[in-house]
């Protein structure tokens, strides 16, 4: 199945699907898209010959920033004849919709929000809005430092995911007496 990766809200998405076993004259394509707390959407893709292709256009999207589910199937038939075999399933990025973004719309990631707060408040320059952050039920000011570097590194480890960024590799080393 030929759906991107990575999607932006607001636009207009389009692919195309080839399916020589399922010819468009028979079979319909369709595409539902699923994510926690979101109503699932059912797409139907316009079929000719072999190639069957999907638009989704702007003022029919109802797509949430966030990553979403998908499963692709094809169907025939009606009623108590219809057949339908699933082709693939997958996930998807849905980037914000920039339209409408103000000077103060925050399209980091949670992950990016939750570095750049812990970040502050280990460097004492934390907003109110930083420090009052919470991991765990616990607010960030309150977490000691050892455990603010361990968080840390794993929103660090996260970010670097999202965008991409080859992690590195943290050792720690501690000097003392050995028992």
């Amino acid at each position: 199945m030929n759906i991107p990766s990575t999607l932006r809200a607001g636009d207009t998405w389009t692919w195309v699907d080839s399916l020589p076993d399922y010819p468009a004259a028979t079979y319909t394509l369709k595409y539902t898209f699923y994510r926690f707390g979101q109503a699932a959407v059912t797409l139907a893709a316009a079929g000719s010959g072999t190639s069957f292709t999907t638009t989704v256009v702007p003022a029919s999207s109802t797509f949430a920033a966030g990553e979403w589910g998908w499963t692709a199937y094809v169907e025939k038939g009606s009623g108590g004849s219809l057949e339908r075999y699933t082709l693939a399933d997958g996930t998807v990025k849905v980037k914000p919709s920039l339209i409408g973004a103000a000077a103060t719309t925050d399209l980091r990631s949670h992950a990016q929000k939750m570095l750049d707060g812990i970040t502050a408040v280990l460097e004492g320059r934390a907003s109110h809005a930083e420090s009052s952050l919470l991991i765990n039920g616990r607010e960030v000011q309150y977490i000691k430092p050892a455990d603010l570097e361990r968080w840390k590194e794993s929103y660090q480890r996260q970010v670097n995911a999202e965008t991409g960024k080859a992690g590195s590799t943290i050792v720690r080393i501690q000097f003392g007496e050995a028992t």
